[in-house]
């Protein structure tokens, strides 16, 4: 057996190649496919059927019985994906069908700074509601900042590497 791990030339991890046999499911586990994403990097299931997708740049998608419905909500401006960085986590509150809360952890993009310089990391909060097409929707005005309104009150990020976890 042999693990290959294929890197690009900035030491990104581009692809992991397995033995076949590794990977085949195991009984009672089904790959199904629901949608293309730029950079998928956290879900937040919210129950059975319906699941929240986080892309690194800032994007969080609504899936539904297995379909990709619609863009929630979209936060590429603050957030900065350089390397290592960007929308590095996405919860849904406990109770979210009575509240629709959902929170999301991610660098933030530092006007007139480096990408790959200090910055900090952010908590928010934001309340979605399920509009009558089916689409899930964020409402700006219910951005709530819980951690890191500025560098004082921030999860330091000194390095483009390992700046974050979820």
């Amino acid at each position: 057996e042999r693990l290959v791990l294929h890197l690009d030339a900035r030491n990104d991890l581009l692809a992991l190649a397995l033995p076949p046999a590794a990977q085949e499911l195991p009984p009672g586990f089904v790959r199904d496919r629901f949608g293309s994403y730029e950079a998928p990097i956290a879900l937040a299931f919210i129950d059975e059927q319906r699941l929240l997708v986080a892309e690194r740049a800032g994007r969080v998608w609504f899936v539904d019985h297995g379909v990709k419905r619609n863009l929630v909500v979209d936060l590429t401006g603050p957030v900065q994906d350089a390397r290592d960085r960007g929308l590095m986590g996405i919860a849904a509150a406990p109770d979210f069908d009575l509240d629709g809360w959902i929170y999301l952890l991610y660098v933030v993009r530092v006007p007139g700074l480096a990408a790959h310089g200090p910055t900090y990391s952010r908590l928010v909060r934001m309340r979605t509601e399920l509009e009558p097409d089916g689409n899930l929707v964020a409402r700006p005005e219910t951005h709530e900042v819980l951690l890191g309104d500025s560098w004082a009150t921030g999860i330091p990020a000194c390095y483009p590497q390992h700046t974050l976890g979820s």
